[in-house]
């Protein structure tokens, strides 16, 4: 199974909705089981380069199915291994919070990936998208 393009709305339209109520500006990123892009969205007044945060945030949690800030404590630890992953990825790999994948590890839908607001923001927002669609 993989994410559908009316997913991928869904869930943008979603965190867009949360982050208007939140009176916060944010893009966001949906890539399919196999981590190509669906959708990609940028509020009017988020910042130009958010759209390419969130892809790269949602492409990092599909390729490591955790979430993207869970990568940190790991770059911390190991600094290389975050190196040598850079290096064999084809996307701009990132430690950044905001990136979650998308349904279980074992049989993985896709994955989300929020940038404009604050870390915790962003992952709060990518979080609550998947938990009000029942995708996780």
């Amino acid at each position: 199974m993989t994410l559908t393009l009316s997913d991928a709305r869904a869930l943008a339209d979603h965190v867009l909705a949360s982050a208007l109520d939140r009176d916060l500006t944010v893009s966001c990123c949906v890539v399919d089981a196999s981590g190509h892009e669906l959708l990609t969205i940028r509020m009017e007044e988020a910042m130009w380069f958010t759209p390419g945060i969130a892809r790269s945030k949602a492409q990092t949690a599909h390729a490591m199915r955790q979430p993207s800030a869970d990568l940190g404590a790991l770059a911390a630890r190991v600094p290389d291994v975050i190196t040598q992953i850079k290096a064999q990825v084809g996307f701009p790999f990132t430690t950044l919070g905001g990136g979650l994948p998308v349904g279980p590890t074992s049989a993985l839908l896709g994955a989300i990936g929020v940038s404009g607001a604050s870390t915790d923001e962003d992952i709060e927002l990518a979080a609550a998208a998947i938990a009000a669609l029942a995708l996780g």
